[in-house]
């Protein structure tokens, strides 16, 4: 595992990715679960805080670009759209199944 997650690192800086922002992937999304939820670390590392979450850009990740830090109107709408459905799916499971209500 640690020979993988070395060349995922490598693949990453090779592609043109400075060590910092390679650095910063991984943390940031460390610091969005409880320690308690990573079970396998090395497993953790290559399958959520190493791949990129994004588009083709290299500069692009989950919603942002790096340079500028602007998000993505187009991932936002995403967004939105899944949190909407989510909101209209627990609200129909509330209600009970038809002609229950």
């Amino acid at each position: 595992m640690e020979r993988q997650i070395a060349r995922e690192a490598v693949r990453w800086l090779a592609a043109g990715m400075d060590a910092e922002r390679l650095h910063h992937r991984p943390t940031a999304r460390f610091a969005k679960v409880m320690t308690s939820e990573i079970r396998t670390p090395s497993r953790w590392l290559l399958g959520v805080a190493l791949p990129r979450w994004g588009r083709g850009h290299l500069d692009y990740e989950s919603g942002v670009l790096g340079s500028n830090g602007e998000r993505c109107a187009v991932c936002a709408e995403v967004v939105a759209d899944k949190f909407t459905a989510r909101q209209c799916g627990s609200s129909a499971r509330h209600l009970g199944p038809p002609g229950h209500r």
